[in-house]
């Protein structure tokens, strides 16, 4: 037989990463409410009471809120998958991060090279600031028309 099989897979896709545990279940925690629009004051439950992350995850202080929890999440992340293609810049895109830390992170110094962001291989390059309308891709006309309460994407 020439044909090729597939493995069809059903349910959640495997988890391979510790970081990817925890923004599993903060996405199922936070689904109820946007993640942009959650009070940073609601507690936080801590993920040992999960049975896939009560081994390898750290005991969250009750105190620590949607916001310190983000921030860390995204810290994990950035250090555990420094290098995976892109992954800090959805990252950031994601939690409507992205414009606001480029900005703020200009004329830092890049923790695994110990160099200006500004420079690379090539020299110095000018980092430029993201425009926030592409965040999104705009919605094509059709799938406008079709669903009528669909809303275009901002600045399109």
């Amino acid at each position: 037989n020439s044909q090729r099989r597939y493995v069809t897979l059903t349910g959640d896709a495997a988890t391979t990463t510790a970081s990817d545990t925890l923004k599993k279940y903060y996405n199922r925690i936070s689904a109820f409410r946007g993640i942009r629009d959650a009070s940073t004051t609601v507690s936080i439950r801590n993920f040992k009471d999960f049975e896939e992350t009560k081994n390898f995850v750290p005991d969250f202080p009750e105190s620590l809120d949607q916001g310190e929890f983000i921030k860390k999440l995204l810290e994990e992340r950035w250090r555990e998958l420094a290098g995976e293609q892109n992954t800090r810049w959805y990252d950031l895109t994601r939690f409507g991060l992205l414009v606001n830390n480029v900005k703020n992170n200009k004329s830092q110094i890049n923790a695994l090279t110990g160099r200006s962001l500004n420079a690379t291989a090539y020299g110095t390059q000018l980092l430029n600031t993201p425009n926030a309308k592409y965040e999104y891709l705009p919605i094509p006309l059709n799938e406008i028309r079709l669903h009528p309460k669909l809303n275009q994407n901002k600045d399109y």
